[in-house]
């Protein structure tokens, strides 16, 4: 990075250690959901009791498969994002966590059918639940390191193998294979209200027949959207975008979404509050 910026080492590492204790941005594991045996990714929208909208946030959040929540203006109230290993798994959220949920009025489900872009927040691993390992060669061992990673991305790698009982050069060899297989990736996530942009919002498209890919390929083309998602249900896709203000909001609607060809409809919900937002996915606890 100093050479690339032209500045000295001290510099770039004191600017750096700035911005992780301003907490603009955080250096984070990013790994992939498949390798820790979830093959099902959801996002699931809610319409609920106005008095009962942060409640409900509140306790969809806490549960361990539930990845994101976030409290919008629009068709709905809350939306949530999770991942499960099987169907058996999603039904028994529905039938047995969220059923149990008073005040929910709505329920929309959206399976997530290809992940067209992402970008990356901060990821925590607070509870492990049970999880089939799902890529060839990946064992206990990759797994914990993983979860060491989640619990501090800037552990040393000695620290870890002191932890796991394993030589440095194992974990060495390891964590590089992790990386080289794109099985994780360790990413600097900046807080986009830190940089100034301080709207987002979900945009949920419909498109017409054959013109799903092409819409696809052309939304993620926007640097302002950071997450592009095909899905089933009520959109054929889903955008979370981020602006500076309003006007950039309305003029990117207008102006851009309004003009890419192939959409048939879309609708705007704008975010009024992140309760929880996660890239992480549980790993198995071994």
């Amino acid at each position: 990075l100093a050479r690339k910026l032209g500045r000295s080492r001290s510099t770039v590492q004191y600017r750096l250690q700035e911005l992780l204790d301003r907490k603009v941005i955080k250096i984070v594991p990013v790994h992939n959901p498949v390798a820790a045996g979830y093959k099902m990714g959801v996002l699931i929208g809610l319409k609920v009791l106005p008095t009962r909208v942060k409640a409900i946030a509140e306790e969809v959040a806490a549960v361990p498969e539930v990845r994101n929540v976030i409290i919008f203006a629009g068709r709905y109230d809350i939306v949530l994002g999770a991942v499960f290993a099987d169907t058996d798994k999603l039904s028994d959220f529905f039938m047995n966590r969220l059923s149990a949920v008073e005040g929910i009025s709505v329920v929309d489900t959206m399976v997530a059918l290809k992940m067209v872009k992402a970008s990356f927040t901060a990821m925590t691993a607070d509870e492990l639940p049970q999880a089939d390992i799902s890529i060839p060669g990946l064992d206990a061992l990759d797994l914990m390191i993983i979860h060491e990673l989640q619990s501090d991305p800037q552990r040393p790698q000695s620290e870890i193998a002191r932890k796991l009982d394993a030589s440095e050069t194992t974990v060495r060899r390891r964590l590089k294979r992790l990386l080289d297989e794109g099985i994780i990736r360790i990413v600097a996530i900046a807080d986009p209200r830190a940089l100034g942009y301080n709207v987002r919002a979900m945009i949920g498209i419909k498109t017409q027949p054959g013109m799903i890919d092409a819409v696809a390929e052309k939304l993620a083309s926007y640097a302002n959207v950071h997450y592009a998602l095909l899905t089933t249900g009520s959109y054929d896709l889903v955008a979370w975008v981020v602006f500076r203000d309003a006007e950039e909001l309305s003029s990117f609607i207008r102006k851009e979404v309004g003009s890419i060809d192939g959409i048939a409809a879309y609708e705007s919900m704008l975010t009024l509050k992140v309760v929880k937002d996660l890239l992480s996915y549980p790993t198995k606890t071994l």
